[in-house]
């Protein structure tokens, strides 16, 4: 079974990037943070398509660039 796990600075990278995008287009900043966890949701069915992260060089950790 497959785990995904967002770090706090992702979560926070993702909090910042949609208040700055909401103030031109709520819209669409609220349409970015869905996008980002649909994209990441492929992991579960194909876990080996995110890059390992380099810092760790773990097989099971994984990152998706989006």
């Amino acid at each position: 079974m497959v785990t995904i796990e967002f770090t706090p600075k992702s979560i926070e990278d993702i909090n910042n990037t949609a208040e700055y995008t909401a103030l031109q287009s709520p819209h669409f900043a609220q349409k970015f943070v869905k996008s980002i966890f649909k994209e990441v949701e492929i992991l579960k069915t194909f876990p080996n398509i995110g890059s390992v992260v380099p810092e760790i060089v773990e097989q099971e950790i994984r990152e998706i660039f989006y």
